[in-house]
């Protein structure tokens, strides 16, 4: 696998979704690939939580891993619930990207427990 987290054809198969898990965050995607070692923990942490120094291609691939991810929702609506502003992708946005998205003259978005349902995209 190249540094920027494409996958090569030989990675086995995604597993699927095990309705008798508890929780939405044993269902999403980045902790599924860390558990059949498609990337190591390190890895998904240099995705995931970059610097400003970071190639920007890696923060395009955790966008692009979240835009497949089937609890994207859940955990974008637990960022902003929580106001997780200051790092990391969640719910394939990086911080600044939820500040906009949550920022006095932007409230585009309704909650619903930790659910966030986006009506408008951050500028």
């Amino acid at each position: 696998m190249s540094r920027t987290g494409t996958r090569s054809s030989s990675n086995p198969p995604l597993p699927s979704i095990d309705p008798t898990v508890d929780t939405w965050r044993d269902h999403a995607l980045c902790r599924r690939l860390v558990r059949i070692k498609v990337y190591t923990q390190r890895e998904m942490y240099d995705l995931f939580f970059p610097t400003r120094s970071s190639d920007p291609r890696l923060v395009a691939d955790a966008k692009a891993i979240c835009a497949s991810c089937p609890v994207r929702d859940q955990c974008l609506g637990e960022a902003i619930k929580f106001n997780q502003y200051r790092w990391g992708i969640q719910g394939g946005l990086t911080a600044d990207d939820r500040r906009r998205l949550v920022s006095p003259k932007r409230r585009a978005y309704r909650t619903s427990s930790s659910t966030v349902t986006v009506t408008a995209s951050p500028s």
